[in-house]
């Protein structure tokens, strides 16, 4: 019976090769571009969820009363703040410091390039996942004048056999500056907020800016790692009051302790508040995705509906010599069948082909 279904299901496909061709490429269509929103969609969501733990890492922001009665949030603070926060707040299981990106020139053979990167506390690799790739934890970033590579940046300065060569060697960089490369981690994913080709010590930039070491300076990042069952809300108090015992002054401001996987999609800040983002787009996105498919759907439908009925005459034929209406129901179902599964396959190669395009 199968073979028989597929065969007549052949037959018509190629007798009416015009609607099968509308109906393929129609759906298979829709298809792909629904994937391609959908994955576009999974990686946005995905964004720092790969580092271990991430549920507990959380970015620390200050709201300051405005002028019009609301606060004004900033996402930078004091970098005093974490050795403070790490001695003082036992819920905290670490408080690092981060820079925000920076730009540094290096050498190789006389040619000078630019490279971005972070300067980070030294528990940077304990609460943040990005593998060691050669190199030894312990120490590490622990000293002023040693640096982290990416594996980029040591394919690019050592070349690709890197692997063996890099730790222990120097740096040349800008300002008759040079440092030893003491580890080389893996590239951070594309779906991390951080992003950098080289790590350098917190010692090392308070060294370049010593002005940042003051409290009165909002010009760096800091992240909590909480322990588990930690209450955030009672947290953020807490740490107010351990900021305003330093800084003094701010009766008025607060501090929210924002969710690290959350930034990305929730940029947008409102009284302490993440009100929106890239989240938006998220959400229009999967809906577009499903009315498309929807859309799709309902073409697909309706194109066999009147496929259907313009052969009439034809099941007619076919009661007529003997066929059951359970015969004449599968075999549109197998034709309609059919068509879903070489759409469905023609949208899978369709995306296949725009995947590396697309991202």
């Amino acid at each position: 019976m199968f073979r028989h279904y597929l065969t007549i299901t052949i037959r018509n496909l190629r007798r009416d090769l015009g609607y099968s061709l509308i109906n393929i490429l129609g759906l298979g269509m829709g298809i792909a571009v629904s994937l391609l929103l959908f994955f576009w969609v999974r990686h946005e969501l995905s964004f720092d969820r790969f580092h271990t733990d991430a549920g507990r890492i959380y970015q620390i922001a200050f709201n300051f009363p405005a002028d019009n009665g609301q606060y004004d949030t900033w996402t930078s603070a004091p970098a005093p703040f974490a050795e403070k926060i790490g001695e003082e707040i036992p819920e905290a299981e670490a408080a690092l410091f981060v820079s925000f990106p920076r730009q540094l020139a290096f050498q190789k053979d006389q040619t000078p390039y630019q490279e971005k990167g972070l300067y980070v506390d030294k528990s940077f690799l304990d609460v943040f996942a990005f593998p060691l790739l050669e190199g030894r934890k312990e120490g590490l970033l622990h000293q002023p004048g040693f640096i982290v590579l990416s594996e980029k940046l040591a394919e690019k300065h050592f070349g690709a056999g890197w692997r063996g060569q890099a730790i222990g060697k120097t740096l040349e960089a800008a300002e008759d500056e040079s440092y030893t490369v003491s580890g080389v981690v893996a590239n951070p994913p594309p779906n991390s907020t951080l992003q950098f080709d080289f790590l350098l010590s917190k010692e090392d930039y308070l060294s370049k800016n010593p002005w940042d070491s003051q409290w009165g300076n909002f010009s760096s990042r800091l992240y909590l790692k909480v322990k588990n069952g930690t209450d955030i809300p009672g947290l953020e108090d807490k740490l107010i009051g351990l900021f305003r015992k330093y800084k003094g002054n701010e009766e008025r401001a607060t501090i929210s302790l924002l969710s690290f996987p959350g930034r990305h999609l929730y940029s947008k800040l409102e009284n302490g508040k993440p009100v929106g983002g890239r989240i938006t787009y998220v959400r229009l996105f999967i809906g577009a995705a499903a009315f498309l498919l929807l859309i799709a759907c309902i073409n697909f439908m309706n194109l066999a509906t009147a496929r259907a009925t313009r052969r009439s005459r034809e099941i007619g034929v076919r009661k007529v010599v003997g066929a059951s209406r359970g015969q004449l129901a599968g075999q549109f179902m197998s034709e309609a069948l059919a068509i879903a599964l070489i759409a469905t396959g023609a949208g899978i190669a369709l995306v296949e082909l725009l995947k590396e395009p697309f991202r």
